[in-house]
């Protein structure tokens, strides 16, 4: 019995080494990997922070899921602090987004209509009424006013010259904006 454990024991013995020789092998690859993102990750880093209110003209941006296109930037300065007004393009129409550079806030405009007259402090809509919580501020060709809602709903005034447009939105977790492509071309 004992020769018989041997035996088996014997023939278990070079696969065994192999198994070893290919776990060493395998943790020594995943060391080299890991090193090189870093060293790679830290290059990229140095060029320009992948921050999402980093964001400039040209640059690719993933809002929601959604690809965009950035076709203009412009900074503002808000009661909390400073923030990002961003004009978003892609195929199937244009939207706007907010968001505060700390990351701590961002509202997503996909949706049209028409805007009323003035600068209201409240509007009321369909779905409910609206208080103003930031403007007339001024944007890159005319201004900006923001108005929340129940539920995380908000909408924004958008006036250029003589045109105004009224943007429906809603409040997104600032994870739900990702730079994707970084095109480098400042607003």
């Amino acid at each position: 019995m004992m020769q018989a454990v041997e035996k088996s024991f014997s023939n278990l013995l070079p696969l065994l080494a192999l198994l070893g020789g290919v776990l060493v092998v395998l943790l020594v690859l995943a060391f080299l990997v890991r090193l090189r993102i870093r060293r790679d990750s830290s290059a990229l880093g140095a060029r320009r922070s992948s921050s999402a209110a980093c964001m400039r003209k040209s640059d690719v941006v993933v809002v929601l899921g959604r690809t965009f296109s950035v076709e203009e930037t412009c900074a503002l300065t808000t009661p909390e602090g400073e923030a990002l007004w961003a004009r978003l393009v892609r195929e199937d129409g244009a939207s706007r987004l907010l968001l505060r550079a700390d990351l701590s806030l961002a509202w997503y405009f996909p949706g049209q209509a028409e805007a009323p007259a003035g600068e209201p402090e409240s509007l009321r809509q369909a779905d409910g009424e609206y208080r103003r919580t930031l403007g007339p501020v001024p944007v890159a060709d005319g201004t900006l006013a923001v108005y929340r809602g129940e539920s995380e709903r908000c909408l924004a005034i958008e006036r250029s010259g003589e045109a105004a447009i009224l943007w429906r939105g809603k409040s997104i977790p600032p994870e739900g904006v990702s730079l994707l492509e970084d095109k480098g071309q400042p607003a």
